[in-house]
């Protein structure tokens, strides 16, 4: 049905409608005449009584319910080209009453009409039948083929709407409802119509037909998921909305002649362009101004892109733009009107035209300017100028100036725009302004920026920017925000009184502003503020000296003052870290020589004791030498041999060398203490050794009778109970025998070991970790406090980093402070130096009373087994088992 609101749209006009009611409800439309009546198409005529007598002819498409061409002898029509009042009262009275149609006896006047039309015939039906019976053999030998065509129909300001043709073979047919089409399709029913015989299915489709029918099942999904932003209606035609228009004309691009322009005959799009667009647009200086005229075109407007269509006879040239889409629709707009009429510009306002439309049409359109010149119209290149000041430490405000000659103006008014300023650039410096101070001071009617992270940005970059576009005028305040960079940290390294002296000093900062920037430093900030205001760049290699200072614990005290002092062990850490663009290390000789001794720790070769040597081995001689290397630089040492190879001769080996050693203490579990005493008589007679323990008085005794040059040994447990006589004690040497013992940190074993003040601290294990990362921790607590931090530092530093996310760099790092300290071979490292594998086996007879025992028990179990069945024997296998068990017992001791 052709509702009003169709009408509507083709009159373009509320009182032509009203017009054309007034007509038909008043019988001014007569006999309606047909000369074309067939399966698409009504061609209709009837005489219309206005102020005259009016020859009024419409072509309706039957299927679509649309008005194809109209014809009236009227004025208006001739002038237009377009439906008027008249057509509008004929389709109302062909649409309302149905009338019968009249294809005979045509008075000369409407017969004169329907003759005018230009009709292309649609081939009959019988016709169409035909064809489909001598193209059936065929079809049944390959799989159907179908097309989907999207067609623009209904074209209006900037959308349209889309109709959908279907093609199959020789037949096509517009689908009359696009919902049930989709419905039959997504659910494997085959599709068919009644001009469209063959039934057709998802795989009808290829290309682009299968692209456009996958849009249409997605269209078809959001209406009825009510997605926002999709069509509001799908009938036989779908509405061409913005981000709809991008998606099907990205498809149909590649493809131009799949899509078609509503006509008779219906219109190919021939060529799709992305540049300049080309809609033969003059623009020519007559009658006191410029006219200009285009060819036909209308535009449609996408999400992202806007589509221009340009007609150029029978066919029509796509151009396609996303550049600046706003700065192209309103002059596209204005071109669909020259398409039509001649449009004019008065000279009095070219420079209004010259200075806002043209910079931004120039590029995107391909205009044919005759008597135009560009420079005729513009103003004097505008000059700028900038007032910048900072009327608080957190503010910084901008007073921007436009200049014109001797004439000034605030860029923010618009004084005499017409005559004297280029408004367009102008705004093209306002928006680059804008970029830089986002935000306006309302008390001083300034635009300014308030953000810290901007005013850096500011001083460091945008200031620059600011000098290539204009004068730029800087007010004291601003000009006391200073701006520098951490400059490069030299970092020297010394040994003064047996520890490391760190001196630091900067070639930007003083100590008390390199303090200041670490204690609040991040990886991720460019920059730090300090308390006077002035910025600080943090350059990428500062980072290096935050690491040392969290690496070494270095306080802020010392940081301020320049200057830090540490054990030597740090040396280690030290001599592994590299130069950088912000950190300068700078060693003296001292300290050279002491890393260079740490790290060829194991390489240094020191005298076994005579009596030693033969029954020394060469790793074990080794073993011996690092300790004593360790000894000579004031560290302690793990030595983690696997069992078996022979750790507490190296640590006798070692004391026997001590010449001016003093008291030792070795601790060890409770089960070792009378083996250490042993193992000291056998290889090292002459060391004094004393075992303490008995009763807590006799231990006390003991221990204070001991000699300088004694070795005490006790046990774990014996050690927590005499800490406090342990606690006055100074020793030359300790060692910790089993050292897993003190894994875990929070035992009075380990709290007791770490208690007692040793010169040098050995720990032996043959398994150094055996659960967690924090039992190394917990040794080398007890070897050097401090090397690996406080354990909660050690687990954020490492154990988390290294155990949970498989940091490799952590791991390096851990590996780097601790192996100079860590000695662990494996018996399969040092095989060659083991001496063969002996066997021998040794028989040992029964006493005589053992043997009687043992032969009577034998016996004993003979008569069980003999008087059993198979069953009783399966069941009783474990006392039999038992019993085997017994006879092996008698053997050993009866």
């Amino acid at each position: 049905m052709i509702t009003e609101d169709v009408l509507e749209t083709y009159l373009n006009d509320r009182k032509k409608l009203e017009k054309a009611r007034d007509l038909y409800y008043s019988g001014g439309v007569g006999t309606v005449y047909t000369m074309i009546k067939d399966r698409q198409y009504d061609l209709i005529a009837a005489n219309v009584i206005d102020a005259g007598r009016y020859q009024a002819g419409a072509l309706i498409d039957k299927d679509q319910e649309t008005v194809e061409q109209v014809k009236c002898s009227c004025q208006e029509y001739a002038e237009t080209g377009k439906m008027c009042p008249h057509t509008a009262a004929l389709v109302m009275k062909y649409t309302y009453e149905s009338p019968v149609l009249i294809d005979h006896g045509f008075p000369p006047a409407v017969a004169e009409t329907l003759e005018s039309f230009s009709i292309e015939h649609a081939t009959s039906d019988s016709a169409m039948t035909l064809m489909e019976q001598y193209r059936a053999p065929v079809r049944r030998s390959r799989k159907e083929t179908a097309q989907l065509i999207p067609v623009l129909t209904y074209i209006r300001e900037h959308t349209c709407n889309v109709r959908f043709l279907l093609k199959s073979g020789y037949l096509e047919k517009y689908i009359p409802s696009i919902s049930e089409f989709i419905a039959s399709i997504t659910s494997g029913r085959p599709y068919s119509t009644s001009r469209i015989a063959a039934a057709v299915t998802a795989d009808s489709f290829h290309g682009t037909s299968a692209r456009i029918l996958d849009l249409l099942i997605s269209v078809a999904d959001m209406i009825n998921s009510a997605v926002p932003g999709t069509p509001p209606y799908i009938g036989s035609y779908i509405q061409l909305t913005n981000s709809l228009a991008d998606r099907l004309f990205d498809i149909v691009q590649d493809d131009p002649r799949h899509l078609l322009i509503d006509g008779i005959p219906f219109e190919h799009i021939s060529s799709v362009n992305t540049g300049p667009i080309n809609a033969d647009i003059v623009m020519k200086q007559e009658n006191g101004g410029y006219s200009f005229r285009c060819s036909p075109l209308f535009c449609l407007e996408g999400l992202h892109r806007i589509y221009v269509f340009v007609r150029r006879g029978s066919q029509w040239d796509l151009y396609i733009s996303s550049q600046d889409t706003g700065s192209i629709m309103p002059f596209a707009d204005f071109l669909v009107k020259a398409s039509s009429a001649v449009q004019y510009i008065n000279n009095q306002h070219m420079k209004a035209f010259t200075r806002s439309v043209w910079p931004n049409i120039k590029e995107r359109f391909d205009i044919t300017a005759d008597g135009f010149s560009e420079e005729d119209y513009m103003p004097p290149k505008p000059v700028y100028t900038l007032y910048l000041d900072a009327p608080d430490p957190s503010l910084i405000t901008c007073d921007a100036y436009v200049n014109y000659g001797d004439a000034r103006y605030s860029l923010f008014t618009e004084d005499d725009p017409e005559e004297i300023r280029d408004l367009y650039q102008e705004s093209t410096f306002i928006s680059f302004l804008r970029d830089i101070f986002p935000k306006t001071d309302m008390d001083r009617q300034l635009i300014c920026i308030d953000d810290e992270d901007a005013i850096y940005e500011f001083l460091r970059y945008r200031i620059q920017q600011l000098r290539e576009y204009a004068e730029v005028m800087i007010s004291e305040n601003l000009k006391k925000i200073g701006l520098k960079n951490t400059g490069n940290v030299h970092v020297g390294i010394s040994v003064q009184d047996n520890l490391l002296k760190l001196d630091m000093v900067s070639d930007t900062l003083s100590n008390e502003q390199i303090a200041e920037i670490l204690s609040r430093y991040s990886r991720k900030k460019k920059y730090y503020r300090l308390r006077s205001g002035d910025f600080v760049e943090i350059n990428d290699g500062f980072g290096d000296l935050y690491d040392t200072v969290e690496e070494l614990q270095i306080s802020q005290s010392d940081l301020k003052k320049g200057h830090s002092e540490m054990p030597l062990y740090r040396a280690v850490y030290l001599n592994g870290l590299s130069q950088s663009e912000s950190v300068t290390f700078d060693p003296d000789k001292v300290f050279e020589d002491l890393s260079r001794r740490i790290l060829t720790v194991e390489q240094n070769e020191y005298e076994v004791p005579a009596r030693l040597t033969p029954i020394v081995r060469d790793y074990q001689k080794k073993g011996f030498s690092w300790l004593c290397s360790l000894r000579d630089l004031g560290m302690g040492g793990l030595l983690a041999d696997e069992m078996g190879l022979g750790k507490t001769l190296q640590i006798i080996a070692v004391l026997c060398a001590w010449k001016d050693r003093k008291r030792t203490l070795i601790v060890c579990p409770s089960s070792l203490v009378y083996n250490w005493a042993k193992e000291i008589r056998k290889f090292a007679p002459e060391l004094p050794y004393q075992i303490i323990n008995g009763p807590a008085s006799i231990r006390q005794e003991l221990i204070r009778r001991t000699n300088e040059q004694d070795i005490l040994i006790t046990s774990y447990s014996l050690l927590q109970k005499d800490i406090a006589v342990y606690a006055d004690m100074s020793f030359d040497c300790m060692i910790i025998d089993e050292a897993q013992y003190i894994k875990n940190p929070g035992t009075l074993s380990a709290k007791s070991v770490k208690a007692v003040n040793a010169a040098f601290r050995v720990a032996l294990t043959g398994t150094p970790i055996e659960n967690r990362l924090s039992e190394l921790w917990s040794i080398f607590d007890y070897l050097m406090p401090g090397l690996l931090h406080s354990y909660p530092l050690f687990k954020k530093t490492y154990e988390e980093p290294i155990i949970m996310m498989n940091d490799e760099e952590a791991f390096s790092r851990l590996q780097q402070i601790t192996s100079p300290f860590i000695l662990r071979r494996m018996k399969r490292d040092v095989l060659k130096d083991l001496p063969p594998k002996l066997e021998e086996v040794v028989y040992a007879p029964l006493e005589a009373e053992q043997a009687q025992l043992y032969q009577a028990a034998v016996q004993n179990l003979k008569n069980e087994l003999s008087t059993k069945t198979d069953k009783e024997y399966k069941e009783s296998r474990i006392e039999v088992l038992a019993e085997l068990t017994r006879l092996r017992q008698i053997c050993c001791t009866p």
